[in-house]
């Protein structure tokens, strides 16, 4: 799958006309990872979209602890696109895998470009956001739920 692909079959793209999509695709480089090899480190700055090609990633807290996947097709890097703050998560490769990085800046620009299609774009992304959130959530319930039930005071 071409890098064009990999964005149009992505939920980023919904809504958005061909013509926008090979100007995103302008922007963007495949790179290759390694097993174990980081995609990105929490708290490194930039603002790069990326979408997941090929192969599998997982997400890592600071403390190590895997606190989610990314499968092919997946984006990640949301929130420093939009936010401009360092990265929430690290992110590891689980075996060979390719990424298509979207040049943050260039993004940015074409966003400001071409308003309308920012819009699109950022409703694409904050349903996702939304989503992920709704999902932490219900496992934060859980947890507190379970910590509860073992006589533990969890509350934040």
């Amino acid at each position: 799958m071409d890098i064009r692909a990999t964005i149009e079959n992505n939920y980023l793209a919904d809504g958005m006309p061909a013509s926008f999509i090979d100007m995103l695709a302008s922007l963007a480089t495949v790179r290759r990872f390694l097993d174990g090899e980081p995609i990105v480190h929490q708290f490194d700055t930039g603002c790069d979209l990326m979408l997941l090609k090929f192969g599998w990633a997982k997400i890592l807290a600071v403390t190590g602890e895997e606190i989610g996947e990314i499968h092919p097709g997946m984006p990640f890097g949301e929130m420093a696109l939009i936010d401009g703050r360092p990265r929430a998560a690290t992110v590891l490769s689980v075996g060979s895998t390719e990424v298509v990085f979207l040049d943050g800046e260039g993004v940015k620009r074409l966003f400001r470009a071409k308003p309308r299609m920012a819009n699109i774009a950022l409703n694409n992304l904050c349903r996702v956001l939304c989503h992920r959130l709704r999902s932490s959530n219900q496992h934060m319930a859980v947890l507190l739920t379970l910590g509860a039930s073992a006589g533990q005071d969890l509350s934040i």
